[in-house]
């Protein structure tokens, strides 16, 4: 985890929180609209609230990329990556899967095939009983993907620095290549050589670029934010929220790259003590927490839900909504924190880090 006094870059912090809280909203969305039939969701097409993982995924090349960049041929530096990043993200995957599944266990008698269950804590894509390659906890398939831009990290890490980065380009492209010509149809490939795997090499792309010095200023930053967002309410109609959806790199990961560009890039940098970006630097802080968090008490909103049919749709969204940040708030502060601590403490003693180095909070 980043030292509190390493540099942030405030709107991309920002940016990881708008991405969990559209992933949100598209979930609320739909829960809504299961308790209120009548209910037509708004003006936004549904599949826009989608593009916050693809917004995820371009920001995560962006930060290992500039996580790793010099540590390319370094002795020990690809195992002291791959651990980093495991104690990031798997322990709190894993209770929360472990919670889902002794919800739904205890709840409906339904429970997980062992290889399944098994597959989902290892990060691979495996069937579930409807015949679909997610984890159990379904929206983890997201994570299926971190993890297979990790290993190939990894592997790239251990390569000379004058090799390792195009090796590593090289690899996402012909994933992506292999998708778009026919891949093969058994898992784990059929859904890891799909060309969404080109948003983390767009998140790289973005990172270099600012490592050799490039910045936009804020009426730049603003053109890129727009053509973003807006390129993203037309990428929202041309397919759909699926990771096999072939062009979703293109319609919805393309512009989601123009908006983290538009972030990372902005200069001058926000003051982080400020205090409107000092909240949004929470948030992003808490973006993880939120991502997992959110199903459970959407889920619960909509179990008693039917109690309270007065409040209407935008209520019931609105005061889920609350009870949703206040949850992942406080599972960041009092377990996801504490967490990483102790994990940090007992396995990633390291040196500090190169001068050259873009910290994020959370990292």
């Amino acid at each position: 985890m980043a030292s509190s006094s390493s540099p942030v870059i405030v709107p991309l912090q920002a940016l990881r929180f708008a991405a969990a809280l559209l992933v949100t909203l598209g979930h609320l969305r739909h829960g809504a609209g299961q308790l209120f039939p009548d209910f037509g969701g708004g003006p936004v097409n549904a599949h826009v609230y989608a593009a916050g993982v693809d917004v995820f995924f371009v920001i995560s090349g962006f930060i290992i990329y500039n996580a790793c960049h010099a540590d390319f041929g370094r002795p020990g530096a690809a195992g002291r990556f791959l651990l980093r990043r495991l104690v990031r993200i798997a322990p709190l995957y894993w209770l929360f899967t472990a919670l889902f599944v002794a919800a739904t266990g205890l709840t409906s008698g339904r429970w997980p095939e062992a290889s399944h269950l098994l597959g989902s804590l290892l990060f691979l894509p495996t069937l579930n009983a409807q015949q679909q390659p997610l984890p159990v906890y379904s929206l983890g398939w997201t994570l299926n993907f971190e993890m297979l831009f990790y290993a190939l990290v990894t592997l790239a890490l251990l390569l000379p620095r004058r090799i390792g980065p195009a090796a590593l380009v090289l690899a996402v492209l012909a994933l992506a290549g292999s998708g778009l010509v026919g891949a093969p149809q058994a898992l784990p490939w059929r859904l890891w050589a799909q060309p969404i795997v080109l948003e983390f090499l767009f998140g790289l792309l973005i990172a270099h670029w600012r490592l050799q010095g490039g910045r936009v200023g804020a009426r730049g930053a603003l053109l890129l934010l727009g053509a973003g967002v807006a390129g993203v309410l037309l990428g929202s109609q041309m397919g759909e929220a699926s990771p096999l959806w072939s062009g979703r790199s293109l319609w919805m990961g393309l512009p989601a790259a123009l908006i983290v560009a538009a972030c990372a890039g902005l200069r001058p940098a926000p003051d982080a003590r400020a205090p409107g970006w000092r909240l949004a630097v929470l948030g992003g802080d808490a973006s993880y927490a939120l991502y997992l968090v959110h199903p459970f008490v959407i889920g619960a909103a909509e179990r008693v839900g039917a109690q309270g049919q007065a409040l209407g749709p935008l209520g019931f969204m609105a005061l889920t909504l609350a009870a949703t940040l206040g949850l992942a708030l406080l599972a960041h502060r009092h377990l996801e924190q504490p967490l990483l601590r102790w994990l940090n403490a007992r396995l990633l003693p390291r040196p500090a880090p190169p001068p050259t180095r873009i910290a994020f909070k959370g990292e």
